[in-house]
């Protein structure tokens, strides 16, 4: 059943648009804002590139909620593949 609502809870109305953003580069984007994601970059990645798409997701809605603009935002994995 869990699983069934967890499929349920990512469905969308026919009519709904999102955007996609993919950061092609968040090591990179890492390394330039933070010293230890500098020295954790070759041990964690996968930890660094979550924690980067979390922050850049944090920063968009902080900047359209700025402009009066209603979103949700959510970060998940996936690619834009599976998008489309």
């Amino acid at each position: 059943m869990h699983q069934a609502l967890h499929k349920a809870s990512f469905a969308l109305p026919k009519d709904n648009q999102m955007i996609i953003i993919e950061i092609k580069n968040p090591l990179e984007v890492a390394k330039r804002e933070s010293r230890i994601a500098k020295a954790l970059g070759g041990l964690a990645p996968e930890l660094i590139r979550r924690k980067v798409e979390e922050k850049v997701a944090e920063e968009i809605k902080d900047s359209l909620t700025e402009l009066g603009i209603e979103t949700e935002i959510s970060v998940k994995k996936g690619s834009l593949a599976e998008s489309s």
